[in-house]
């Protein structure tokens, strides 16, 4: 893990991961989540991982539950929201991002060849002095400077 203040970022698949029990990294999110609490690893999340977590468990909820109603689906939303923001310690952290944050965002995308949400990531660690991330998304494994833990 890195030395700044003991912290990873969890990204939106690995919170996702949490949250269905059929996902490919169901057990091993389990353990990494396990893992971060004996070892005193503060777990944050940013906004912006909600975005992508909200959007994929709502195709998982309407898959599994074809018959559930607006009203249903924003319920287990919300309970599945509420899990992740019961993660012992967890952190969320508003990045406030500047105007040259978002252009070197750009410049993240343009080196490592990431989605715009990745790179937006990638430049929110370096805005919170965070080297580590819990992620199966094996395009962070491109980023230099940055750890991930899978």
């Amino acid at each position: 893990m890195g030395a700044f203040n003991n912290r990873v970022l969890l990204d939106s698949n690995f919170i996702i991961s949490l949250q269905v029990t059929r996902h490919q990294f169901f057990t091993r999110a389990q353990e990494l989540i396990y893992k971060f609490k004996e070892d005193g690893v503060q777990p944050v999340v940013i906004p912006l991982v909600f975005d992508e977590f909200w959007y994929i468990l709502k195709g998982y909820f309407k898959t599994d539950f074809s018959g559930a109603t607006k009203d249903e689906l924003a319920k287990m939303l919300t309970r599945s929201t509420k899990k992740v923001l019961a993660i012992e310690r967890l952190l969320v952290s508003d990045v406030g991002y500047k105007e040259k944050d978002l252009l070197d965002t750009l410049k993240i995308m343009s080196k490592y060849d990431l989605r715009p949400r990745d790179a937006m990531i990638v430049k929110s660690m370096q805005i919170l002095g965070i080297k580590d991330i819990a992620s199966f998304d094996s395009d962070f494994d491109r980023v230099k400077g940055i750890n991930v833990i899978k």
